[in-house]
C-alpha cells in the first residue's frame, strides 16, 4: 500500500520555478529585509502609524514611492492597525465559521489538494474573518461588549 501525502502548493511552486529566477528573488526579498531596518514606524496624517516598506521615511502615503514600497507598507499597516479585543476576537472566528462554509469545496486548483489544501482555505477565511472585524465588523462584537458592560455595572 503506497502513501501519496497531498502536495504543499508554495513548496510546488518553489520545485518548479526557474533555479536562477528563485534565486533573483530571494536576493531581492533579503534586500528588502536587510534595507528596510526593522521597519521602523512613521506617522501619516489620516492613517495612525504606518510602516514604510522599504526606505522608512514619509513618502505620499506614508509607503514610499514605487509599487512595491506601498505593497509591503499596506500589509504591514493591516498586520499592526489595532490589536483585537477579546470580544473581537470572538466575532473573528464566528465569521472565519460563517465565510469557510460558503467557500467552494471544489477549488483545488486554487488552494491547493488534501490537508494543505484545506489548511490554506482555513487560514484565508481566518484572514478574511479579521479584516471584516477590523472594518467594523456585524456586531457580535459591540453586543457582547455592551452585555458584559451591562453584567459587571
Amino acid at each position: 500500500m503506497a502513501i501519496s501525502p497531498p502536495s504543499d502548493l508554495v513548496l510546488d511552486v518553489a520545485k518548479a520555478a526557474d533555479p536562477e529566477k528563485l534565486k533573483v528573488a530571494a536576493a531581492k526579498l533579503q534586500s528588502i529585509a536587510t534595507h528596510s531596518g526593522g521597519n521602523t514606524p512613521v506617522g501619516t496624517p489620516g492613517f495612525g502609524a504606518t510602516y514604510d516598506g522599504l526606505s522608512g521615511s514619509p513618502s505620499g502615503y506614508g509607503y514610499g514611492s514605487s509599487v512595491a514600497d506601498v505593497r509591503v507598507g499596506m500589509h504591514n499597516r493591516t498586520e499592526i492597525v489595532g490589536q483585537l479585543t477579546p470580544n473581537q476576537k470572538f466575532e473573528a472566528l464566528v465569521l472565519q465559521q460563517f465565510i469557510e462554509t460558503m467557500m467552494p469545496d471544489d477549488a483545488e486548483e486554487v488552494f491547493g489538494q488534501g490537508t494543505a489544501g484545506s489548511i490554506w482555505k482555513s487560514m484565508m477565511a481566518e484572514q478574511i474573518g479579521r479584516q471584516v472585524v477590523r472594518s467594523g465588523g456585524v456586531g457580535i462584537a459591540d453586543m457582547l461588549t455592551r452585555s458584559t458592560a451591562l453584567r459587571h455595572g
